[in-house]
């Protein structure tokens, strides 16, 4: 299981910093103003008082106390779209997913109509959300919210990775995996014309590993591992932390997990089986939980014996 990607784009949101998390294969990218609103300052990743305080809380397990805290920040900034972006991010770099739903709906609800744009970062967010907490028909109602995300900014390369994305992971459907193919195509080219810094890799990145799956669901396991391997090959190691207290826009063990994963299961389809070995071992270095890793590595067929 593996959602989808949300940045903003560089040539309408300049003064927004992207932030990046993949969980459980879902890769989520929720957009931050950081030097405008100083909900998180640039320089050091700290949050706003409320935020941090909050996060805080979340990483103790305390969710009363970051609600209190959440709830303080949006008493003093109730028509603050980027406030509910910051908690939202918190909540799910934490994984508390009943939480981000809740303030997702909210969020919805109060300042969800300031524009098209926040209004499709908003169901982006719900609908990897959606995918995380399950629930009774969540597959549908994740897929219901990534096209509204897209309906609404069609144009926005980090809303078509997401959708593209969301489309090639829940859908067996020849023709919506055919849909997520022409979506990811044209993504993929933009993002190899957006830059080399850290942002523009992270982002070039996240959309070959999308763009790789949906080549993976549409059978052609040879052009997937080729994709897969340039996405892990176009990982910005400046970004990658691998310690708990990774920050928004860094890139941790559940977001490596996923190249890997994919890439794997791209090799066990080309029957490359020691390759895939390799790539589904390092995914489960990476979360040693991995159900789906763990599934493609046990039908392997024992090692070859040199």
């Amino acid at each position: 299981m593996t959602p989808r990607k949300r940045l903003p784009s560089a040539e309408t949101r300049k003064d927004w910093s992207y932030s990046i998390a993949l969980v459980s294969g879902i890769t989520l990218l929720l957009l931050i103003t950081l030097q405008k609103l100083h909900l998180i300052s640039p320089a050091t990743g700290g949050f706003s008082t409320e935020v941090g305080a909050g996060l805080t809380a979340l990483k103790a397990k305390k969710t009363d106390v970051a609600k209190r805290e959440f709830d303080a920040l949006l008493a003093k900034s109730p028509d603050s779209a980027e406030a509910y972006l910051a908690i939202l991010q918190v909540c799910q770099m934490t994984q508390q997913w009943e939480l981000s739903y809740e303030y997702i709906q909210r969020a919805l609800k109060t300042v969800g109509t300031k524009s098209d744009e926040i209004r499709s970062v908003l169901y982006s967010s719900l609908a990897n959300t959606l995918v995380e907490r399950k629930g009774e028909n969540w597959r549908k109602e994740a897929l219901h919210a990534a096209e509204q995300a897209y309906a609404l900014t069609p144009k926005d390369l980090s809303t078509q990775n997401m959708y593209g994305y969301m489309l090639a992971d829940l859908e067996d459907d020849p023709a919506q995996i055919e849909k997520a193919f022409g979506i990811l195509r044209g993504t993929v080219e933009a993002a190899e014309n957006r830059g080399s810094d850290i942002n523009a890799q992270s982002f070039l990145s996240a959309v070959l590993d999308s763009y790789g799956w949906v080549l993976y669901k549409k059978g052609d396991a040879a052009s997937a591992i080729i994709t897969l391997q340039r996405a892990i090959n176009a990982l910005p190691q400046e970004a990658i932390n691998l310690a708990a207290d990774a920050l928004p826009g860094q890139l941790g063990a559940q977001d490596l997990k996923v190249y890997y994963y994919h890439l794997g299961a791209a090799c066990y389809k080309a029957k490359q089986y020691e390759e895939a070995r390799r790539a589904l071992q390092t995914a489960l270095k990476y979360a040693p939980d991995y159900r789906e890793a763990k599934s493609i590595l046990d039908a392997l067929p024992p090692p070859i014996k040199e």
